[in-house]
């Protein structure tokens, strides 16, 4: 079975506003904090259980992991390249601050084996970037975005965000009007959510825009982005066709991966047909003294296993994420039950209502599923 990593950076030059991560920002040159990071990191991946079988993405997330230094970085990829086989052609993905990179830097990244960026640009609207709390300029990202192609990236993503305070039609718009120039292979399209305890929070308690406005810009976006030639995979998500995230939909077809790092979430196979969903020490300092202390085959806590309820539960909730749904004959080969003898009254009701197709033994929302899909998902739930 192929498996993916998953390695979390939690170092931000500055925390944006609305974020809720398990991310923090430290002083720009606060080395010895990111080298004792780097070390506990290094000695979780070669001290703690591995999955088994070849890797075929990687995908290093934050915080801010171009904060890392070239050194950083190939110290993480040659310890995961000493306990782990990679695929040939292994998708090996990192999130770039604008920010925080120049062509010496991106050179540096691509060195180290990476070969898909996914660039937190946001927005190209300079006054939405300052109310975001972002540390880049319109500038700064079309600078990045261009000098990855130059370095020869061939697989980009650009993160863009919706319904921020005060977005117009028009800002929307030039955004969109940007990236079909810069043309990258994938494009995230988030919508802003407020979450407690974030900065945001505390000024806008309620949604900026209501619904019925949300909906007609989500569809501007999805007819824009479609007519630039871009393919909706998943809620959020659109490439060119052959570009979808591998990382990702892993994660969404529910294919075993290991999380390293601060807070990092694993979905744990343990070749006895046994499966763990587990997380990661949240505490930077207790997460550092444990992991500089461990010794390989000290006990390792991953909880319990997961339920047959809970694992068709994930089954269907993150398999419908999908644009493509979930086929009903993997259902019945994971579970030994049919979709529709768990779930027929939820399945029969969307289908009538319109909000979910059946095509060839496949079942997907349709685009006015994929709209209220929080609302869907949560009835799938035993």
């Amino acid at each position: 079975m192929e498996n993916s990593i998953y390695i979390h950076i939690p170092f931000c030059v500055k925390k944006c506003d609305y974020c809720d991560f398990l991310s923090f920002g430290v002083n720009f040159h606060d080395e010895a904090l990111r080298e004792e990071y780097v070390k506990a990191l290094i000695g979780e991946i070669g001290n703690t259980p591995k999955a088994s079988g070849p890797v075929s993405t990687v995908y290093l997330g934050g915080g801010t992991p171009s904060l890392l230094t070239e050194g950083q970085l190939e110290r993480i990829m040659d310890a995961l390249r000493c306990e782990y086989e990679f695929q040939s052609d292994a998708e090996i993905s990192m999130e770039v601050n604008p920010g925080t990179v120049d062509e010496e830097k991106l050179h540096s990244i691509g060195k180290a084996g990476i070969n898909r960026l996914s660039i937190g640009v946001q927005s190209f609207d300079d006054k939405e970037l300052k109310l975001l709390g972002r540390i880049h300029d319109r500038d700064a990202a079309l600078r990045c975005c261009l000098i990855a192609k130059k370095q020869g990236f061939t697989n980009v993503n650009i993160d863009l965000m919706l319904h921020i305070p005060g977005q117009s039609m028009e800002s929307l718009r030039r955004n969109l009007e940007t990236v079909k120039e810069l043309s990258p292979e994938h494009i995230s399209c988030y919508s802003l959510i407020i979450e407690e305890g974030t900065p945001f929070h505390g000024r806008y308690r309620e949604r900026p825009f209501d619904e019925e406005t949300e909906g007609l810009r989500e569809a501007f976006v999805r007819e824009s982005l479609c007519g630039m030639g871009y393919v909706r995979y998943e809620i959020s998500n659109y490439s060119r066709p052959g570009s979808e995230c591998r990382h990702n939909l892993g994660c969404w077809h529910r294919n075993p991966y290991r999380g390293y790092g601060l807070g990092a979430a694993s979905l744990f196979y343990d070749g006895s047909g046994n499966e763990y969903r587990f997380t990661g020490e949240k505490n930077i300092q207790v997460y550092i003294t444990r992991m500089n202390s461990r010794q390989p085959g000290d006990p390792f806590d991953m909880g319990a296993p997961l339920t047959k309820e809970e694992r068709m539960e994930e089954f269907m909730f993150l398999g419908l994420r999908c644009t493509g749904g979930i086929m009903e004959t993997d259902f019945s080969d994971s579970f030994g039950e049919t979709v529709t003898g768990v779930y027929g009254p939820v399945i029969d009701r969307y289908l009538q209502t319109g909000f979910m197709s059946r095509e060839e033994g496949r079942l997907f929302l349709t685009a006015k599923g994929l709209d209220v899909s929080n609302v869907i998902m949560s009835e799938f739930l035993l």
